[in-house]
Formats: C-alpha cells, structure tokens, sequence
C-alpha cells in the first residue's frame, strides 16, 4: 500500500481493496481455505 491509511477508496471492491487484502491481511491470517481469495464459499450440510 501506498500509504498507512485506509480509505473510503479501499471498500469499493477495486485495486485498493485488493492490495489491502493480499498484502495487510493475507499476511496475518494466512488460510488455504482463504488463500484463493473467492467472493464465495460453499457450506456443506447436515441432514439434521
């Protein structure tokens, strides 16, 4: 990121967003679940 400020900018889901993402939180809560970065996830379901 170019600065040390979030922005407005960075919840329109463009360029912002996604280096906030990939370089601030992927960093800290790393996951191969949410290493893709999918706008989506599938939930499996019980019977019950």
């Amino acid at each position: 990121m170019a600065d040390d400020i979030i922005t407005l900018g960075h919840g329109s889901g463009g360029i912002l967003g996604h280096e906030l993402v990939s370089r601030l939180f992927l960093k800290h809560f790393s996951d191969p679940l949410l290493g893709g970065l999918e706008d989506a996830s599938l939930i499996g379901l019980d019977d019950g």
